[in-house]
């Protein structure tokens, strides 16, 4: 594993029954009811791989195990740059650069595909998820449509205490998948559908 000096996470670009997994990181109300989505992940711990990171990640925030894809062609992303490598360390799908407040260093974070074959569960740092159709990703991110149009539109919730969520809330993804999803554009509905037929085939 490369060395922790600089900021490190691991995330998941996560499918689940032919959908794509975010969860609920914050609900803020000022102006108007935000409901900011993140995907499944978090920090690298000393000792970890990326992968080992995300595989712990996810069952402390779903209670769930993913199956990993992997990619013999990393995206490389930055705020302003995209560019290719092949056979990236840990074959993740994508690796996200994004500025950290406080700190000199860009955040990393490895993006893995992968699959769930259970249903995810969620718990208490992240009590709603929602399953987005592949092709609401980058509509989603540019409009910002509320809760409400959302569940009309074919996303689903799954949640514990769903009267938490307004339905009147906008939703807006931030971190990685922000960042992922921008850069991409409308292609980012053709990774998940790639990621879905791997799935499938089991192998990976």
């Amino acid at each position: 594993m490369s060395s922790l000096d600089k900021p490190q996470g691991a995330s998941l670009f996560l499918i689940y029954k032919d959908k794509v997994l975010f969860g609920v990181k914050k609900i803020t109300y000022s102006e108007e009811k935000i409901i900011s989505l993140t995907g499944i992940g978090g920090k690298v711990e000393k000792g970890e791989t990326y992968r080992q990171c995300v595989l712990r990640e996810a069952y402390e925030e779903i209670a769930c195990v993913p199956r990993i894809i992997d990619f013999a062609q990393t995206i490389i992303l930055t705020e302003s740059q995209k560019q290719v490598e092949n056979h990236y360390p840990e074959r993740p799908w994508a690796v996200v650069n994004r500025p950290l407040p406080g700190s000199v260093d860009d955040l990393q974070i490895y993006v893995f595909g992968a699959v769930l074959d259970t249903e995810p569960k969620p718990v208490e740092n992240i009590r709603h998820l929602l399953l987005f159709p592949p092709e609401q990703l980058y509509p989603t991110l540019k409009t910002r449509p509320t809760l409400r149009s959302l569940l009309e539109q074919g996303v689903e919730m799954i949640s514990n205490h769903p009267k938490e969520c307004p339905s009147d809330g906008k939703v807006t993804f931030i971190d990685s998948p922000e960042i992922y999803i921008d850069r991409l554009g409308p292609e980012i509905s053709q990774v998940a559908l790639q990621i879905i037929s791997r799935g499938k085939l089991k192998t990976f």
